[in-house]
């Protein structure tokens, strides 16, 4: 687990394989509430606090731009 964010998405974008179809050209990366806040929500699952969307541009993958996951789970 990575504190950074940016750090750890950056370097998943440098060890996923390449796709073998369309389908599988883009990744969801999350950050989910843990530890304090995790126990207070715990009936209701993890909760995402941060999402980005990695994507395949054809010759490497690229990050998106952090957004807020509304908490979804």
């Amino acid at each position: 687990m990575a504190a950074d964010l940016d750090l750890a998405a950056t370097g998943l974008c440098g060890r996923l394989a390449a796709p073998e179809h369309v389908a599988e050209g883009w990744y969801l990366v999350a950050d989910y509430l843990a530890g304090t806040e995790f126990r207070r929500d715990r009936a209701q699952g993890a909760r995402l606090r941060w999402a980005n969307r990695l994507r395949w541009d054809g010759h490497d993958w690229t990050m998106g731009e952090w957004v807020p996951a509304n908490g979804h789970p």
